[in-house]
């Protein structure tokens, strides 16, 4: 279920172009602006966007506390 402001086919096209020798990486931001969070919950809605379809190689996410959940679904 990606973002109406990112979709996995934008963000591919963004990063394309990447030397063949370029790591890309990608933390998923829960929000913290202005004391503001913007999504709660595990990641079992985004995971097969995220992680099949996205082509990235290393993701940073935050997890195990009572907004991200833990990995029990990816």
């Amino acid at each position: 279920m990606p973002s109406k402001w990112m979709t996995s086919n934008s963000c591919n096209a963004a990063i394309s172009q990447r030397p063949a020798d370029m790591k890309i990486g990608m933390h998923l931001y829960r929000g913290n602006y202005r004391r503001q969070w913007f999504a709660s919950g595990g990641y079992e809605q985004i995971a097969e966007v995220l992680f099949q379809q996205i082509d990235v190689d290393v993701y940073f996410l935050e997890f195990d506390d009572e907004r991200s959940g833990d990995f029990k679904g990816i």
